[in-house]
């Protein structure tokens, strides 16, 4: 025996890697079809960082388990009735009945609750989303604005005997002091090939 070893070719990788995945996806979709009387979802679409756009699909059974069914580009428009067809065929392809959907989760955009709307499904905002979208601007110092410093001394000056301050507006932009140096250190660290190896 010589030791060589040869690797299989892109392709065959390729086509390996997707038998392997007909076959996961006919297990799940037959255990669905046996064990899912009833089953939550959660949805998102975003843009990537090269701005394509993406949908998520996720399902939750009431045995607690969940399964990222699909994560897959979506063209046009995001409008109401794109979101409503992607969903509806992602729904068919993993034979989904959308009639056992107890409810889906989403975010709170007017494209997504009409398509939830349209189609007739429970659906319900994701809470976690909408404080994001409540607090992400206290934390966020925009371009052009100068992050003020505050030293902990007088943040703790005006803490109470109970724990909460008279000042909520020096805790915030602590915090955004404290987010915008993270947000420092992410950026320096992305754009090093030395802090990357380090």
């Amino acid at each position: 025996m010589s030791g060589n070893l040869t690797l299989p070719s892109r392709n065959t990788n390729r086509k390996n890697v997707m038998e392997e995945a007909d076959k996961m996806k006919e297990v799940i979709k037959k255990y669905f079809s046996v064990n899912c009387s009833f089953f939550s979802s959660t949805t998102d679409m975003w843009s990537s960082r090269t701005m394509k756009a993406l949908l998520a699909l996720t399902i939750h059974d009431f045995r607690m388990r969940s399964y990222s069914l699909e994560v897959k580009p979506v063209l046009g428009k995001h409008t109401g009735q794109m979101s409503k067809s992607e969903m509806e065929s992602s729904f068919l392809k993993w034979g989904l009945n959308a009639s056992k959907l107890s409810m889906l989760l989403r975010d709170s955009g007017s494209n997504i609750v009409k398509a939830c709307n349209d189609w007739g499904i429970r659906h319900f905002s994701c809470v976690c989303h909408s404080l994001h979208l409540v607090v992400g601007p206290f934390l966020v110092v925009r371009k052009g604005e100068k992050p003020n410093t505050q030293n902990d001394s007088m943040i703790e000056d005006n803490i109470d005997d109970d724990g909460l301050s008279d000042n909520f507006e020096e805790i915030i932009l602590e915090v955004r002091n404290i987010v915008q140096d993270i947000r420092k250190f992410c950026t320096f660290v992305k754009n090093s090939t030395k802090c990357v190896e380090k």
